[in-house]
């Protein structure tokens, strides 16, 4: 049994299998047209068909799908990476991670960890340096004990997480500077998985 909700479809299970069967049925569609319009404009035309037909949808209400299985998120990311080599001309074997930076185009994962950082961002949720302590870790947030896997997927949980994990220079910025600060360092990292993008942060 699955019901609809504000564009999102969910099922009894919380798998997101419908809702992802969905959403790469739309992309596949939004794939087809990128095509056409790849053949008969400019490159700067195909890159703003890409934003408004593709990166859309996938955007959309991807804090809470991207806790599905892996199974899941490498369904959407084949469907990117198709739509990556049709915008960068490069064969269906070449891989992707040049085109992603020279197009300046996040991953799905990227995209992820961008949203799911300023959603959490947001909440104002309580931070290591709350009682006037400045420290090396003062920036992060306090991470709540749990016990559950399901726990660990809630958005909030995981985007502070993520957050705690950037480099210093990431987590020192306003928050009306955050966003392009965190977009264009993760536009320069090409991450594919949350392990790349753990790996990257601790090198920075």
């Amino acid at each position: 049994h699955s019901t609809k909700h504000l564009g999102l479809i969910l099922d009894d299970c919380l798998s997101w299998n419908i809702h992802i069967d969905s959403l790469c049925s739309q992309l596949c569609t939004a794939l087809f047209a990128l095509r056409r319009v790849k053949l008969i404009s400019t490159p700067e035309a195909t890159k703003v068909a890409y934003h408004a037909l593709f990166e859309c949808r996938i955007r959309y209400g991807i804090i809470l799908w991207r806790a599905s299985s892996n199974n899941n998120l490498q369904r959407v990311m084949v469907l990117q990476k198709r739509a990556i080599r049709v915008m960068a001309g490069i064969a269906p074997r070449d891989s992707c991670r040049e085109a992603y930076k020279d197009l300046k185009i996040l991953t799905v994962t990227a995209l992820y960890i961008l949203e799911v950082i300023l959603h959490t961002h947001s909440l104002n949720l309580t931070r290591n340096n709350s009682h006037g302590r400045e420290t090396r870790h003062g920036h992060n947030f306090n991470l709540p004990a749990h016990r559950t896997a399901l726990f660990a997927k809630k958005p909030s949980y995981a985007g502070a997480k993520l957050f705690n994990a950037l480099p210093t220079q990431l987590k020192q910025l306003e928050e009306s500077k955050l966003k392009r600060g965190l977009r264009c360092w993760l536009m320069e990292e090409s991450i594919y998985t949350i392990g790349e993008f753990l790996e990257r942060a601790i090198e920075h």
